[in-house]
């Protein structure tokens, strides 16, 4: 069984909330996200700062009812 752990943070000095940045139709985490899905591993967690959790959640679930696909979010 494989894993696919993706870090991710809201905050950055230079580009804030880069990471939702619209590239093409949709956000720049969801491609990274559909890349590791189209990989070989069965899972995909997304890290993100304890701080952040709230908003990553409701982001995951905007992901999750759009592409029918279960992600695991882990914070720390």
């Amino acid at each position: 069984m494989a894993a696919i752990i993706i870090q991710a943070r809201l905050t950055s000095t230079r580009f804030p909330n880069k990471i939702l940045e619209i590239i093409g139709e949709k956000p720049g985490l969801f491609h990274v996200i559909d890349q590791c899905l189209s990989s070989l591993a069965n899972k995909v967690v997304l890290a993100v700062p304890n701080s952040q959790f709230d908003n990553f959640k409701s982001i995951m679930k905007d992901y999750e009812n759009q592409h029918h696909k279960k992600l695991l979010l882990h914070s720390g």
